[in-house]
């Protein structure tokens, strides 16, 4: 069962591991420097067609990721100031690709900060099914890469998960955002 309470979770040092959370508009999550949370299940928010509403923000020296293999979550709007989101290896059993998976990208990514935002990590599907892609918006931040992506990114599930679908990839804002692992995803690229 889901945490009830939906007025947010800060984590400003240390690490939290959290099993279950509210999907509420209200309960942004916010990862501050020197802290972690880390997701410990499957689907935190509801199944990978779920309208993921709860926004995590991760500020600089802030990590989220999964707490270990098997995990999968869709996520909804990601902002990172300088923070790091880490796939560590999760789902590998996809019928289109055996490359680990551990989230799901449903809503805008938004890049800000004065400092690199890493995604990073084995892979990083882009939307799940019936979002079909991902907008970054890459702020032009002080650092010569504001989103610096090492996880390969794929396309995200159909709806009725075991197949894929093309997914796209969106880039805007001024900033400047590196690709630097093997992407898979068949979709358009637009910029």
């Amino acid at each position: 069962t889901n945490n009830g309470y939906t007025l947010g979770t800060t984590v400003n040092g240390g690490t939290l591991v959290a099993q279950a959370l509210a999907n509420n508009s209200n309960n942004t999550i916010t990862v501050n420097s020197g802290g972690t949370f880390i997701f410990n299940r499957t689907d935190t928010f509801g199944s990978h067609g779920a309208t993921v509403l709860t926004p995590i923000v991760i500020n600089d020296g802030g990590v989220v990721r999964s707490g270990s293999s098997n995990i999968f979550n869709a996520l909804g709007s990601v902002t990172l100031n300088g923070g790091t989101l880490e796939s560590i290896g999760g789902i590998t059993n996809w019928s289109w690709n055996d490359t680990p998976r551990d989230f799901a990208l449903k809503g805008d990514v938004t890049v800000g900060g004065s400092n690199t935002s890493t995604i990073a990590g084995p892979g990083v599907l882009l939307g799940s099914a019936a979002v079909t892609g991902t907008t970054f918006n890459v702020s032009n931040g002080a650092a010569p890469v504001d989103l610096r992506v090492t996880a390969g990114l794929a396309d995200g599930p159909t709806p009725g998960w075991w197949y894929a679908q093309p997914s796209y990839l969106t880039k805007v804002g001024s900033g400047n955002m590196q690709l630097e692992g093997t992407n898979i995803y068949t979709g358009n690229t637009t910029v």
